[in-house]
């Protein structure tokens, strides 16, 4: 089998098998304390694994690999690339980004370099936890995904200013929160009201008795 020696071969490499099942098998391989555990858990997981020739071999290649790239620090480079993809929001300068990605990894046709751009996208927003990991289309700043992400809005994140709170500025807030999903996450989109005390003491003075996290989540609800 060929040996895989860097990133760009690793990356050729793996896209040759099924997206789902490498992305399902490199987990295994994070999860797994040696080598040899790795090799047993994938054999038993896995019985595409099983029936290979040179499963050692291969699961070897993919363990070593693994570590010299140290997950976090996985080739600096693509990982700053896959960034700038993950949080473009113009679809058109975001293929681009996808074109010279896939150019760094050896793809000669466009299909072939926005193939590999989408298989790696996927892959750094599984593990920013961006969702599942299976859209990649443009960011959506505010959205859901973003909101509960590890990196959150990135660099499209606001500059909180200080707010008079209001009936029409808290109306406002509240269709923010609702929106891109947001509003079938109530719960979860309520917690960001503990950013602002301020919103929070407005919201008890003008509901005396109630619990302001869960007035601000039936409101978002409202929305749903």
């Amino acid at each position: 089998m060929k040996k895989l020696h860097t990133f760009e071969e690793f990356v050729n490499e793996s896209r040759k098998v099924d997206e789902g099942f490498m992305s399902e098998l490199d987990i295994t391989r994070q999860e797994s304390k040696t080598l040899n555990d790795f090799i047993k858990n994938a054999k038993s997981d896995f019985k595409e694994i099983a029936k290979m020739k040179d499963a050692d071999e291969f699961l070897k290649e993919i363990w070593d690999l693994g570590k010299s790239m140290n997950e976090d620090s996985l080739n600096e480079g693509y990982q700053d690339k896959l960034k700038d993809i993950h949080f473009e929001t113009d679809p058109k300068k975001q293929e681009e980004l996808k074109i010279a990605y896939g150019k760094g990894t050896g793809e000669v046709t466009t299909a072939k370099q926005i193939e590999t751009a989408d298989y790696m996208l996927r892959k750094y927003r599984k593990d920013i936890k961006y969702g599942d990991g299976s859209n990649v289309e443009v960011f959506v700043p505010g959205s859901w995904d973003a909101t509960t992400s590890r990196l959150g809005d990135g660099p499209h994140a606001k500059k909180r200013q200080s707010i008079r709170w209001n009936k029409k500025e808290y109306d406002k807030w509240i269709k923010d929160m609702s929106g891109n999903g947001g509003a079938e996450h109530a719960y979860d989109m309520a917690q960001n009201a503990k950013q602002d005390p301020s919103l929070l003491d407005w919201v008890r003075k003008n509901n005396p008795g109630e619990d302001p996290l869960a007035v601000i989540q039936w409101a978002i609800e409202a929305y749903a």
